[in-house]
């Protein structure tokens, strides 16, 4: 039973995020171990440095993996979350390949994510990490996945450049653009949230990081949330449920969080969640309506698809 609702609860959310694995000795992701937020018997590691077997999902020896999980368990505490580690550093290579489609199999086989946040990019095409995610998204994965960090240099990196993927650029908490996004591109979505100066924690010291890395994360969050809010408050057939699973629903409930600034789609969740909770009756008829406005404008956004 949820202690929220008072309904019977439903299959959590199911989140994995493709990085450099975690630290465990790391508070948030220890108390996330402890809580079975994290599910330590199918998460797993993808890189093999040698022929005695993958290395340690539980090791970061960089933070990015460890970061980029702190902010998936504080952006939806509602989810399961499976890591997968697919690399040791923050550079991807040509060795960190195969290992990258393999673990977007296990993705969607193995863990039945609803969502696969990749906060990695990379350049050339490689065919075995393109059938991956062909199979990711005809299972109706929802891939979530960081733009690039080289500015006006570069457009997006792969895989956020390809279609079937979400694609994230970095904002400040004001909806200003980081100057490591890509330029936006004409006649499509450009969404953007929180990725600049991100207060994280690393080696139980205070560290500010920066990055459509960690706009990506936060990003799921929100993808999380709003599948979760959906699975209790809207109303929906098996379609419509289909529908905002998949790129074209999230992206059009996106949409509806977004505002216009600095030429990207400025996601917040202000744009959707007006709530506010309290305990007196007055409060609680407050926080009801909200809900049920919400709940339409969730179900308006999939109106048309």
């Amino acid at each position: 039973m949820d202690h929220q609702t008072g309904q019977e609860e439903l299959p959590k959310i199911r989140i994995a995020v493709l990085d450099s694995g975690v630290d465990v000795n790391d508070l948030m992701i220890d108390i996330g171990i402890k809580q079975r937020r994290i599910n330590c018997k199918k998460s797993k590691s993808f890189v093999h440095p040698n022929k005695k077997g993958p290395d340690n999902w539980r090791r970061d020896t960089c933070g990015h993996g460890t970061h980029v999980t702190q902010l998936l368990l504080k952006t939806a505490p509602a989810a399961e979350i499976f890591v997968g580690k697919i690399c040791t550093d923050k550079v991807i290579n040509d060795q960190y390949m195969p290992g990258i489609s393999e673990a977007i199999y296990w993705a969607t086989n193995e863990c039945d994510a609803h969502i696969i946040s990749i906060s990695f990019g990379y350049e050339d095409h490689d065919d075995l990490i393109e059938d991956a995610l062909d199979h990711a998204i005809s299972k109706g994965k929802l891939i979530i996945a960081a733009a690039s960090n080289n500015g006006g240099l570069k457009g997006r990196s792969r895989p956020a450049s390809r279609e079937g993927v979400i694609c994230i650029h970095a904002t400040d908490g004001k909806g200003n653009k980081g100057k490591m996004s890509p330029s936006p591109l004409d006649r499509s979505d450009n969404f953007a949230t929180l990725g600049v100066a991100v207060p994280l924690r690393w080696q139980n010291k205070s560290v500010f990081k920066s990055g459509t890395s960690f706009a990506t994360p936060i990003a799921v969050g929100f993808a999380a949330a709003v599948l979760r809010f959906a699975q209790y408050r809207c109303n929906l057939d098996p379609r419509k449920t289909r529908i905002l699973r998949r790129k074209r629903g999230m992206e059009a409930v996106f949409r509806k969080m977004a505002r216009l600034r600095d030429g990207y789609d400025f996601i917040h969740p202000c744009g959707l969640w007006k709530s506010r909770f309290g305990d007196t009756d007055r409060e609680k008829l407050i926080a009801e309506a909200e809900e049920a406005k919400t709940a339409r404008v969730i179900e308006d956004a999939l109106e048309d698809l």
